[in-house]
C-alpha cells in the first residue's frame, strides 16, 4: 500500500502518462534527452563522469520524492548504465539509462 494522498496520485499518473507520451514521440524524446544530457555533463566532455551521474541520479531521486541515495546504490547504477566499463557513461549509454528510468516510471503502480 503507498502513503500518497489523492491529491499526489493525480499528479503522479499525470506525470507518467507525459512520460509515456514523451517515449513515444522520438523527435520530443530525443529534444528532451539532449537538454538532460547537456545539463549533467558539467564538463563538457561528451560524456556522464560517475560525480555527474550522481547529481543526476540524487536529482532523479528528489524529483520523486526520495532521500538521495546511498552511494553504493548509485555505484551500482553507475556500473549498470556504463555497458563498456571504461568508467564514464557515453551519451548513447545514458539515453538508454534515461529510457529504463522513465519506462520504469510510466509502469510503476501508484
Amino acid at each position: 500500500m503507498n502513503s500518497f494522498t489523492p491529491d499526489q496520485i493525480k499528479v503522479i499518473k499525470e506525470a507518467q502518462h507525459e512520460a509515456d507520451k514523451l517515449l513515444n514521440d522520438k523527435k520530443a524524446f530525443e529534444a528532451k534527452f539532449d537538454e538532460i544530457f547537456k545539463k549533467f555533463d558539467k564538463n563538457k566532455d561528451g560524456n556522464i563522469g560517475l560525480a555527474e551521474y550522481l547529481q543526476f541520479f540524487n536529482t532523479m531521486l528528489s524529483s520523486a520524492g526520495k532521500k538521495t541515495a546511498d552511494l553504493p546504490v548509485a555505484m551500482l547504477n553507475f556500473e549498470r548504465a556504463d555497458k563498456n566499463n571504461d568508467g564514464e557513461i557515453s551519451k548513447e549509454e545514458f539515453k538508454k539509462e534515461v529510457q529504463k528510468r522513465l519506462q520504469e516510471f510510466v509502469r510503476r503502480k501508484v
